[in-house]
C-alpha cells in the first residue's frame, strides 16, 4: 500500500493547483474580456482544467485502492468523500463541457460555468475535505504520511532542523 499511498499523497495535489489555476485564469479573462490578451487567459485556463480533470482519475483510482475500493467509508474517510466525490464530478463535467462549448458560450453563460468552476474549487480545498486529515486524525495522518516521506527523501540532503521547523 505504500506505493499507492504516495501516488495518491502526490497526485491529489496536481487537480487542486490546477483548478484553482484555471478558476484564476477564467475569472481574470472574464473580468478583462475588453483587453486583447483576455483570450490568451481562457486558453490558459482551457489547458490547465484538462489537465486537471485528466489528472484528477489518478488521484481517484490511487485512493480507491488505498482505501480498499470503498466508495463512502466511515469517519474522516466519508467526510473525504462526502466533498471529493462531487468535486471529482465537477472538474471532470467542467473540462468535457469546455471541450465541447470551446470559447461559443456567451457571457452570462460563462458567468454559470464560473460559478460551477467556484463550487468545485471550494469543495477540492482542504478545510472542506480534501484531505482526509479532519479533526483528531489530521496531526496522526500529517506525521505518519508528511513526515515519513519527509524521512526517505528529504532528510538526508536538507538535515532535519530544515525540514522540521
Amino acid at each position: 500500500m505504500g506505493f499507492w499511498t504516495n501516488i495518491h499523497g502526490g497526485s491529489t495535489h496536481f487537480p487542486i493547483a490546477l483548478l484553482f489555476s484555471s478558476f484564476f485564469f477564467d475569472a481574470a479573462g472574464y473580468g478583462l474580456y475588453k483587453r486583447t490578451w483576455s483570450r490568451d487567459l481562457h486558453v490558459a485556463a482551457f489547458y490547465t482544467l484538462l489537465l486537471g480533470a485528466s489528472a484528477s482519475f489518478v488521484a481517484v483510482l490511487s485512493g480507491l485502492i488505498i482505501s480498499g475500493w470503498q466508495f463512502s467509508g466511515g469517519g474522516s474517510l466519508a467526510k473525504h468523500h462526502l466533498f471529493v466525490w462531487p468535486a471529482f464530478g465537477l472538474i471532470v463535467a467542467l473540462g468535457v463541457w469546455r471541450v465541447i462549448v470551446r470559447d461559443t458560450a456567451s457571457r452570462s453563460v460563462y458567468g454559470g460555468y464560473l460559478a460551477a468552476a467556484l463550487v468545485a474549487t471550494g469543495l477540492m480545498h482542504p478545510c472542506q475535505g480534501g484531505t482526509p486529515s479532519v479533526g483528531v486524525d489530521a496531526e496522526v495522518s500529517r506525521k505518519r504520511h508528511f513526515h515519513g516521506t519527509l524521512s526517505r527523501f528529504c532528510l538526508h540532503c536538507r538535515g532535519r532542523e530544515r525540514i522540521y521547523r
